[in-house]
């Protein structure tokens, strides 16, 4: 495995670089990869609540550190500027583990086939400790957090804390909003609308709301989510953001999208890979555009999806973020208005047991016809009034992104 990714996946994520860490050696990498490495080390040595390097920092920090001699110097430059850019740093540790394991095991069986007892003695703990560092039970460190003092309760969980969501109308199931921690899965069949309700949500939240929103997606290709989002920022349909940009961006920037609503695209990444995204924004609002489609350790869709959700939960708690996150309804939602728990795609029990509050959407020709979609409050643990299930019909213009 290139060392690269290895520096590249170690300075993206703590995580990944305390789960190689200790099996790394220095002929695992390059001259350059041990450099950076030793210095990467260092960095979270000094800072154990650090999840990631500020790489512009530790550039600086090994320019100062690099031999004079200028070809040396250059190498080890090059090295860090050119690092892979793309990559998923908790599957890379995984795959580089599992390499080390694979080549272990290859040697001690050498060892054993030559009846070779010393180097047998030296690689079984080496093979041993691999093995059980690439076990796909996931170790997490276990932390406490105390509820807060009664007299400081209701200010954190408050009505007045919540933060209405857009559409507005939805705000009536759900006791006038959001906190910080609550995840909301949207699911509904291809074309239903599912990108329409994101961006209208993030951008009603962005704007009128005053939030920090990061949008997180993995299927469509974002400047296209980004310029349907300025179309429902400014009011203007698509044609007229097309027909006069300079009005559009005046207007978007005036109203603070540029400022406040930040797109990025991820390739191959799993929920850990979201933290580096976080930390940088520092949002009060994610979306995830889809949440089926991160990486996983798990075999098979269902499972999945559970651990995804569970993934994704605890970011949302730890950061303090509302959460909304997208999947995908099963055929038994095909041309059906109001749909149910059941008819989620390859998940009825484990993703949604991570969520706060769950909607379907879903439509029928006549709806279809009409421009209207029908919202399903198919789990809302944010409202307990008689009518926090009651389903909600909305109008949808899909030339400005907008659900009324």
């Amino acid at each position: 495995m290139s060392d690269a990714k290895i520096i590249a996946a170690a300075i993206a994520s703590r995580e990944a670089y305390d789960k190689v860490a200790p099996h790394v050696v220095d002929s695992d990498l390059s001259p350059p990869g041990q450099f950076w490495w030793k210095l990467i080390g260092e960095w979270y040595g000094r800072d154990r609540n650090s999840r990631s390097v500020d790489l512009s920092a530790i550039a600086d920090m090994g320019s100062t550190r690099a031999s004079s001699s200028p070809k040396t110097r250059t190498i080890v430059e090059t090295f860090i500027r050119d690092l892979p850019s793309h990559v998923s740093p908790v599957n890379t540790a995984q795959a580089l583990l599992e390499l080390k394991r694979h080549n272990a095991g290859l040697e001690l069986a050498a060892a054993i086939a030559s009846g070779d007892t010393k180097k047998q003695s030296k690689l079984l703990p080496v093979f041993h400790e691999l093995s059980q560092a690439t076990d796909l039970k996931t170790r997490r460190q276990v932390k406490y957090e105390y509820a807060a003092r009664i007299d400081q309760l209701f200010s954190k969980v408050g009505r007045e804390r919540r933060i209405p969501l857009a559409p507005s109308r939805i705000n009536t199931r759900i006791d006038g909003g959001a906190l910080p921690g609550h995840h909301i899965i949207l699911f509904g069949r291809p074309e239903v609308g599912k990108s329409t309700f994101s961006i209208n949500f993030a951008v009603g939240l962005a704007i009128k709301q005053a939030q920090r929103v990061l949008y997180v997606g993995n299927e469509d290709q974002i400047d296209i989510l980004k310029a349907r989002a300025v179309a429902r920022a400014t009011g203007l349909t698509s044609n007229e953001v097309e027909q006069d940009t300079a009005r559009a961006i005046a207007l978007y920037n005036e109203r603070g999208g540029e400022e406040r609503l930040h797109f990025v695209q991820m390739f191959d990444g799993g929920p850990d890979d979201l933290r580096p995204l976080i930390e940088e924004v520092q949002p009060s609002v994610i979306v995830l555009d889809q949440i089926r489609n991160l990486a996983g350790s798990a075999d098979g869709m269902v499972q999945k999806l559970e651990e995804n959700g569970q993934a994704f939960r605890r970011l949302l708690l730890e950061y303090s973020l509302i959460g909304l996150s997208i999947t995908q309804a099963g055929g038994s939602a095909e041309g059906k208005a109001w749909l149910n728990m059941t008819d989620m795609d390859n998940s009825k029990t484990g993703l949604p047991g991570t969520a706060d509050l769950m909607i379907g959407m879903g439509a029928d020709q006549t709806m279809l016809s009409r421009d209207q979609r029908a919202l399903s409050f198919v789990k809302n643990k944010l409202s307990s009034d008689p009518t926090s299930k009651e389903g909600l019909v909305v109008d949808i213009d899909k030339s400005r992104s907008a659900l009324k």
